[in-house]
């Protein structure tokens, strides 16, 4: 993961957008601006997902990371159990503010 990458991770941004928008009913020279507000809330996201690992006592603690970016979870790690890799996908999938859940965790060699 890159360095500006793990700061989006880390940090709220908030982006500002400008959009033109043309209404019913007006011509063309007459649009209305509108701002409209992102704000991205993957640090919050990262944290919720990583306290419901946290509490699993199926996902074992240290052996899986977890990173976010617009609302899409990155889990990678390696664990020993089939069920283990299951169990913390499932809880990642059950935080409100999850979009999507990429699974990249590993199961260690017998």
């Amino acid at each position: 993961m890159t360095r500006s990458r793990e700061q989006s991770a880390s940090l709220s941004l908030a982006l500002l957008v400008e959009a033109e928008a043309e209404e019913w009913g007006r011509n063309e020279n007459d649009k209305v601006r509108r701002k409209v507000m992102i704000v991205s809330q993957s640090d919050d996201v990262q944290t919720r997902v990583l306290n419901a690992l946290h509490w699993d006592l199926a996902v074992p603690p240290h052996r899986v990371t977890v990173e976010v970016e617009n609302g899409w979870v990155t889990m990678s790690g390696l664990v020993d159990r089939p069920y283990q890799l299951t169990c913390a996908e499932s809880d990642a999938r059950r935080v409100p503010g999850v979009v999507g859940v990429i699974n990249q965790i590993r199961l260690a060699p017998a």
